[in-house]
């Protein structure tokens, strides 16, 4: 298995992205993959541009809005206008189904990568407030794809 360089970013108003974020660095430096972890309030879409292997973990405030700390980054993305067709990323988004825009910060963030031409491995998670399960699915199909890439 070859080692990958992963960054991971989250954006989270409460802790819960960034815990899972911490959480994957660890099980994929495990698998011998080399990561860094990095909140989105301190990146910017240029960043992307050298970047091969992403992972995104992403909550959703307020009716479908990026939290706080992802606001700036987001705007950023929707101005951007280098293409981002190096990037191959996944997504984890965490959610409250009580709400009428649920996960909507997840797949505005994964249309917007989508329309850089950046490209997603595995299918969007979009987990609601029990999260644990789909966080190790979402994990395991991405170690997968790490291992076969």
């Amino acid at each position: 298995m070859d080692k990958r360089k992963i960054s991971i970013f989250f954006g989270t108003e409460t802790g819960n992205a960034q815990e899972l974020a911490e959480k994957s660095a660890e099980i994929l430096n495990s698998k011998n993959h080399e990561t860094r972890v990095s909140n989105l309030e301190d990146t910017s879409p240029s960043d992307l541009g050298d970047t091969e292997f992403a992972l995104f973990f992403v909550s959703t405030w307020g009716e479908g809005d990026p939290p706080l700390d992802a606001e700036d980054f987001f705007e950023s993305l929707k101005n951007h206008d280098s293409n981002l067709n190096n990037l191959r990323y996944g997504i984890m988004g965490l959610g409250d189904s009580s709400y009428a825009i649920f996960n909507g910060f997840a797949r505005d963030l994964d249309n917007e990568l989508g329309k850089l031409g950046a490209i997603r491995l595995v299918d969007r998670v979009e987990a609601d407030l029990d999260f644990e399960n789909d966080f190790v699915e979402f994990i395991e199909k991405m170690t997968d794809v790490f291992k076969n890439d």
